[in-house]
């Protein structure tokens, strides 16, 4: 199987309202001009997710997905949950949406799910949060 050599498990199903929250979010809060993707939410499809025990999963929008070496990043945040900071990014590939990834930044907690849209900061919120901090 190639897929899972490469980390990947093959997936066939709709994508899931929180799924679909998280990349409008995204888009919403993306690079200038992806809001031209919006109308593609709707009919993305899961094609495979990752194996390591993330959340990570890879859309099509027709039978099959595109080649993941041009993929572009559009839309890159961070989320805090208790401690652990979390990266969730969405990627495109030719002008359609192409993969939602969300990752532990420490690398302490493998298996996770996706984290809700209220525990979404940017890069200059970590800034802050972090010189606003008690010292320990």
């Amino acid at each position: 199987m190639e897929n899972a050599e490469k980390g990947l498990e093959p997936e066939s199903r709709e994508i899931t309202e929180q799924e679909a929250t998280l990349v409008r979010w995204l888009v919403e809060h993306g690079e200038p001009g992806c809001d031209r993707l919006l109308d593609q939410i709707k009919n993305l499809k899961v094609i495979s997710k990752c194996n390591c025990g993330c959340p990570t999963i890879y859309f099509a929008l027709h039978a099959t997905g595109n080649s993941r070496k041009s993929e572009r990043l559009i839309s890159d945040w961070l989320a805090k949950i208790g401690d652990e900071l979390f990266g969730v990014m969405l990627f495109e590939v030719a002008g359609q949406i192409s993969s939602l990834e969300v990752n532990c930044c420490s690398g302490r907690v493998v298996t996770f799910g996706l984290p809700e849209v209220a525990a979404f900061l940017g890069y200059d919120d970590l800034a802050v949060d972090r010189l606003t901090a008690p010292s320990s």
